[in-house]
């Protein structure tokens, strides 16, 4: 999720979930913040990690 751009609904397909409401219930409870908090929170973490390694 931190890398991709898919939309939520694509992404808790890939992994299996046929409703992304019931995903992001589930992530939310885990991970503590929303899919789409965690997205904007770490999305460019790993390209910046990246890009400073260069």
């Amino acid at each position: 999720m931190e890398t991709g751009a898919l939309p939520l609904n694509a992404v808790s397909g890939e992994i299996g979930y046929e409703d992304a409401s019931f995903f992001s219930r589930l992530f939310r409870r885990s991970v503590g913040m929303s899919p789409a908090a965690h997205r904007r929170r770490f999305g460019g973490l790993k390209k910046a990690i990246a890009k400073s390694s260069l």
